[in-house]
C-alpha cells in the first residue's frame, strides 16, 4: 500500500473523495507537529464543501485533551457538542 493512501490517513484524499464526508469537527494544538496537516485537511474539507467546525489551541501539546491542561474540557464539550448536533435526531 503506497504510503500517501487516503486508506491510511484522510489527508491524502482528494477534494473530490472528501465531497460526501459528513459534518467534521476538527480540532488542532498549536504546539502540535501534526497541527499543519490537520488544518489542511480541514481547508480540504471546507473547499469540497463540507460543513466544518475548527477550534485551533494555541500553545497546547499534542494530547492535551487527554491531561489536565488549558482547554481541555471545552475541547470535550466542543466533541459532545457536535456529536449532540449531528446525531440527535438519528433512529
Amino acid at each position: 500500500m503506497a504510503a500517501k493512501n487516503p486508506l491510511i490517513s484522510p489527508y491524502y484524499a482528494t477534494v473530490e473523495q472528501v465531497r460526501s464526508f459528513p459534518p467534521t469537527l476538527v480540532i488542532t494544538a498549536g504546539q502540535d507537529s501534526l497541527a499543519p496537516e490537520a488544518e489542511a485537511f480541514k481547508d480540504k474539507l471546507m473547499e469540497a464543501g463540507v460543513a466544518v467546525t475548527f477550534r485551533r489551541f494555541e500553545g497546547a501539546r499534542h494530547g492535551f485533551n487527554l491531561m489536565d491542561e488549558p482547554g481541555a474540557a471545552e475541547s470535550w464539550q466542543m466533541i459532545v457538542d457536535h456529536l449532540n448536533r449531528y446525531l440527535e435526531h438519528r433512529e
